[in-house]
């Protein structure tokens, strides 16, 4: 997927029907994406935008507040003063404007379609421990498993702190291998299999992930069930 880059409001030709066309087609991948249910890595794109475009229009509103500004006119019916910077704005600058005033109410729609996507896999997404937790649960395995399917997906997961912060986790997960469930070859039997040929763990915590429906993994499961396992672990 062709990505914006950080600056694309404010950068190369500045022209609004231009930029509205590379942002209206830069959408139309997304909502492609979230048609399929791929979450990541386009809603961190997203969210970075939005971000990006709210803190140029703050910057901006700072910037003109501190120069002098004349008033208007009153408006005695809901009792406030209406004000005009004495600064001329630059047609460059009018025209970035615009721009970014088309450009946030149309990522923020995309946002919250995306947003309610996650909602509905996180709220659907199941996660519970297999066999019993062993106090040190900031290494182990996770099994994946969709319903009506007799495969189980198994990956290593390993929790880290970020600099000196105990609060900032990030959670890094490696696939291993696949079982096929029947009646021997259960969850429990799955984790057992785990602690004979993955050695450097000899007493994991396995945690099951159970989702109602196929969801692509990459891209929505495994972020989704990563940030959910990380809330679990460090309540």
């Amino acid at each position: 997927m062709k990505k914006l880059s950080p600056d694309w409001f404010a950068e190369g030709l500045i022209d609004f029907e231009y930029k509205q066309y590379i942002l209206l087609a830069y959408l139309a991948e997304v909502r492609k994406h979230f048609a399929q249910e791929m979450l990541y890595p386009t809603l961190s794109d997203l969210v970075y935008h939005y971000q990006n475009l709210l803190r140029y229009k703050q910057q901006q509103e700072a910037l003109v507040s501190r120069f002098p500004h004349t008033l208007t006119h009153i408006d005695l019916e809901n009792l406030t003063l209406h004000y005009q910077s004495d600064i001329p704005e630059e047609p460059i600058i009018q025209e970035i404007n615009a721009i970014v005033d088309f450009a946030i109410p149309k990522i923020k729609a995309e946002l919250d379609a995306g947003k309610d996507i996650y909602d509905t896999v996180e709220q659907e997404l199941c996660i519970t421990p297999v066999g019993v937790l062993p106090l040190y649960k900031k290494e182990g395995y996770l099994l994946l498993h969709f319903a009506n399917s007799s495969e189980t997906s198994a990956y290593s997961y390993s929790i880290s702190i970020f600099g000196n912060d105990e609060r900032m986790l990030g959670i890094h997960v490696t696939y291993l291998s696949s079982y096929r469930l029947s009646l021997v070859t259960t969850f429990q039997s799955i984790k057992m299999d785990l602690i004979r040929t993955q050695k450097y763990l000899p007493n994991p915590a396995t945690y099951l992930v159970e989702a109602p429906r196929f969801y692509p993994i990459e891209e929505t499961i495994l972020p989704i069930a990563k940030r959910k396992l990380l809330h679990i672990i460090s309540m």
